[in-house]
C-alpha cells in the first residue's frame, strides 16, 4: 500500500446526481476542464492498494483489471479526437 492525497468533494457541499445550478465545471473544446464554480474540496490522506497485485475483483471491490492490449498501441493519449472515436469505443466493447 501506498499514501496518496486525494480531492473529495466537501461534506459543507450538497449532493446531487441531477443539475441542480450550485455546481459547475467548465471544459474547453477538447474536453479539458478549465475551471470550477461552488466546489470545494476536502483533502484526504488514503491508503492506495495496487490492483495488479491484490487480484481485485469485481464482486469484491467493485472492479476488476483486465489484461487487454490496445487495438491501436501507438494511439496518442493526447489528442482527444482519436481517444474519443478509437479508445472509447474498445473500452465499451470490453465492457459489453
Amino acid at each position: 500500500m501506498a499514501a496518496a492525497t486525494l480531492n473529495y468533494l466537501d461534506a459543507s457541499i450538497e449532493s446531487s446526481l441531477r443539475r441542480n445550478g450550485k455546481l459547475k465545471l467548465r471544459r474547453d473544446l477538447d474536453g479539458s476542464d478549465t475551471g470550477v464554480e461552488g466546489v470545494v474540496f476536502e483533502r484526504r490522506t488514503v491508503e492506495l492498494l495496487d490492483g495488479r497485485i491484490a487480484g481485485c475483483t469485481l464482486a469484491r471491490h467493485g472492479f476488476e483489471l483486465r489484461d487487454r492490449p490496445l487495438v491501436d498501441p501507438a494511439l496518442d493519449f493526447l489528442s482527444a479526437e482519436p481517444v474519443v472515436a478509437e479508445y472509447y469505443a474498445d473500452c465499451t466493447a470490453l465492457v459489453q
